[in-house]
């Protein structure tokens, strides 16, 4: 198979496994705890679900942006720049992470969550899009970039 086409679809299958384990491995043992006061259960469990699969599109696209920019020729020129776009790309993860999470605890704030709960929330968050493009730039990155992401020296 073409070497590009795989590079793409490698971090789609750690897309896919990563919200599998957040949108049902955490999020459904999280869900017998709770207590909501007007919401059911079930309907809270959807909406992080959705939130979920949102985050995790949006760091795929990041991801697919970051090997798309990594496999041009002109990337080779200023790696620098390449490095300064990695960390630019960190904390657009970590906005979209601190957005998704507000707006959910905004959607439910009379509904009893704690504080706890919503730590739970903002840390599944945060995995799913900081630790994810870290993850898969860190292991998936084209040859004219790899050594542009840190630790990958």
């Amino acid at each position: 198979m073409n070497q590009t086409l795989m590079s793409y679809l490698i971090p789609l299958a750690v897309a896919c496994v990563v919200w599998v384990i957040f949108g049902v491995f955490l999020i459904l043992p999280f869900s017998e705890t709770l207590s909501l006061a007007s919401v059911a259960v079930e309907v809270f469990v959807a909406r992080c679900q959705v939130f979920f699969g949102i985050a995790i599109t949006l760091s795929l696209a990041l991801v697919a942006f970051w090997i798309y920019n990594g496999k041009k020729d002109s990337t080779l020129a200023n790696l620098d720049n390449v490095k300064r776009l990695w960390y630019q790309l960190v904390v657009v993860e970590a906005v979209i992470a601190i957005v998704l999470a507000v707006i959910l605890f905004v959607m439910h704030a009379g509904e009893g969550l704690t504080v706890g709960d919503d730590l739970i929330l903002l840390i599944g968050f945060f995995i799913m899009t900081v630790g994810y493009f870290a993850l898969c730039t860190f292991f998936f990155s084209p040859t004219n970039v790899i050594y542009a992401v840190p630790l990958r020296k």
